[in-house]
């Protein structure tokens, strides 16, 4: 199989834009390979394919998860390969949701703001020993830990793959939320895979956690610049008659070159 790909990152964290053609069945392969690639250093895969309804691209993963990072880094591909130059909305698909998403790509700048489907939220989940915020959105769900740090991966793991297993989810996600500092720390276990990473910037976490800052907050509009380990990322939540309407995240996209390999 020849693939063509094309690196993108924000913050620190690669991840390999695919746009060949790849079927689901292999996915998980194709997946697994080009994260064996220690040069590239990618740290996630996401399959751009064809739009089934209303917008440009539709977003894939192999596992399922969601990907709040591939909706940024999707949207500026996207733009620079149209010869888009000034700021551009237009819409993104992902699995999982029906709706499309809304995105503003500006290759000028490298910044992009990409709106993100409301998570479902519940006050109290069991996640171990304790009972914590849960925000869930199409194939993955994040807990929220108070603290500036999280537990160790030995301590993650097994947590993080019942939380999965019982909301028969493709992936969970733990946050760590220093609300004075306001810096955030997140991990995520793909259990199919195997692989528990923490990113150095997820714009899925930072949207979690404004999105439940709002819940617990006024009506109107709920903005945050949440400091990660690989950078900040800017997260706005909207807020009416108690529901989440819009939920968006900001932060800049840098594209590299682009692959084609021989598999």
């Amino acid at each position: 199989m020849k693939l063509s790909f094309q690196i993108a990152e924000p913050a620190g964290e690669a991840a390999l834009l695919v746009q060949t053609t790849v079927v689901p069945e292999e996915r998980a392969q194709v997946a697994r390979q080009l994260l064996s690639l220690r040069e590239l250093s990618a740290k996630s895969v996401v399959f751009l394919t064809p739009p089934t309804g209303r917008g440009v691209l539709r977003l894939e993963t192999a596992g399922g998860e969601f990907s709040g990072n591939g909706l940024l880094q999707a949207a500026m591909a996207f733009a620079v390969s149209r010869g888009i130059r000034r700021e551009k909305k237009f819409s993104l698909e992902i699995a999982g949701y029906d709706e499309p998403l809304t995105v503003h790509a500006n290759p000028l700048t490298g910044q992009v703001t990409a709106e993100l489907p409301p998570p479902h939220s519940v006050e109290k989940y069991p996640f171990g020993e304790k009972e914590v915020p849960l925000l869930q959105f199409p194939g993955t769900a994040y807990v929220i830990l108070k603290g500036a740090a999280l537990p160790s991966d030995e301590a993650l793991r097994p947590n993080l793959a019942a939380l999965a297993q019982g909301l028969d989810l493709p992936a969970a996600g733990a946050i760590a939320w220093d609300f004075r500092a306001g810096t955030i720390s997140s991990a995520l276990l793909l259990p199919g895979a195997d692989a528990l990473r923490r990113p150095q910037c997820c714009a899925a976490s930072a949207a979690a956690v404004t999105a439940w800052q709002a819940l617990h907050g006024r009506e109107g509009h709920h903005k945050t610049a949440l400091q990660q380990p690989g950078g900040v990322l800017q997260s706005v939540a909207s807020l009416q008659r108690g529901s989440l309407r819009r939920l968006t995240v900001s932060g800049p996209v840098a594209l590299g070159p682009f692959y084609t390999l021989e598999f």
